[in-house]
């Protein structure tokens, strides 16, 4: 087993950490094999650490290529090294006390584990399954390797702490409290925010705070391209982790659309776990077009299959005369999936 030190460990939001673990370049090209990291969180976690564990193995007798596991390993929740000299690790601790963090609570578990895999398709979500109480896993069948895993880690909001903390920023951003940055919008409304926060959660948001360009102007930022509605519950779930709105029909698609723009993954993902609940035989066509045009594949793949299972009512709707005229390619593919799905014909005799 190979150890490489190629992790970094950040808090996005408060009990939320995304993990990047980029390979060598050696790695990719040779990457049978199995590899392990140990990474240790900051910030309100700072005393749990996790063994990552990646293996990339051939398949045999199977349709794909590779059998890709990544396991996830809770070591326990480890305090020994500020006994061993760690000041600096010490006065981290400390500090995060001061703050209500429930740090030093070893019973703390995450709620949830999602990845990405750099090299593939970074749309594509991957959730973990917790296999026991330290563990959790992800297998995939593959036909290429990667160049490295994104992993998101959630803890929630676990203590009362934190939902102060989560509170106090949602005030402050409500109250419009020392903004720094102003959006204006092309209805001449606008709304003002703080670009420390949305930099935390928008790696998009980080890069244009960090330009010469913004410290040139005015510090106001014209969005003209997104409904201020829409954009406004971007930023409410880059200060809080939660979208009020986001349940709505006429908000979910475009809201997607917004946090596509900014990178912010989290909320595409909880807009695409909403149209999936979503989905009816009144918007399914318009969901399989736009999952096509994205592309979206796991969504357009649920999609296609409310589709087919419900074809016979979808297909005397008004909007499939135009869904055969605007995506006939599409149109097409639907067609061939619901022909593979009749009995085969039977030969006439001759």
């Amino acid at each position: 087993m190979e150890e490489l030190l190629n992790v970094k460990a950040e808090e996005v939001r408060l009990g939320l950490f995304r993990i990047r673990w980029t390979f060598p370049t050696n790695m990719v090209h040779s990457q049978v094999g199995t590899y392990k990291e140990e990474t240790r969180l900051c910030g309100s976690q700072i005393n749990h650490v996790f063994n990552l564990i990646y293996s990339f193995q051939p398949t045999i007798n199977k349709t794909r290529k590779y059998t890709a596991i990544l396991t996830v390993e809770k070591t326990a929740c480890k305090m020994d090294f500020c006994e061993n000299g760690g000041n600096a690790e010490r006065s981290i601790i400390q500090s995060q006390q001061m703050l209500g963090s429930n740090i030093t609570d070893g019973k703390i578990d995450p709620l949830y584990m999602w990845c990405y895999c750099s090299g593939w398709d970074l749309t594509e979500t991957y959730y973990l399954i917790k296999y026991n109480s330290v563990d959790w896993n992800l297998t995939l069948m593959c036909d290429s390797p990667i160049n490295g895993i994104i992993l998101w880690i959630d803890f929630g909001t676990n203590t009362a702490a934190e939902i102060n903390i989560l509170n106090g920023l949602e005030e402050m951003f409500n109250k419009q409290t020392n903004c720094d940055v102003h959006f204006q919008f092309k209805d001449l409304g606008g709304i003002g925010a703080h670009a420390n926060i949305l930099s935390t959660g928008s790696p998009v948001f980080a890069a244009f705070f960090r330009s010469s360009y913004f410290e040139s102007k005015s510090r106001i930022v014209i969005i003209d391209d997104f409904d201020p509605e829409v954009f406004k519950q971007l930023l409410i779930f880059l200060y809080t982790g939660k979208a009020p709105r986001l349940k709505e029909k006429n908000i979910v698609q475009p809201l997607y659309e917004v946090a596509d723009k900014y990178g912010v993954l989290i909320l595409k993902n909880e807009c695409i776990k909403v149209l999936q609940t979503q989905l009816s035989t009144e918007n399914a066509i318009d969901i399989l077009v736009w999952s096509h045009s994205f592309p979206l594949p796991n969504l357009f793949e649920i999609a296609m299959e409310f589709f087919l299972e419900n074809s016979r009512e979808l297909c005397s709707q008004p909007q499939w005369m135009s869904f055969m005229k605007n995506h006939p390619e599409l149109c097409l593919q639907a067609n061939q999936r619901m022909a593979a799905l009749l009995p085969p014909s039977k030969k006439r005799a001759i």
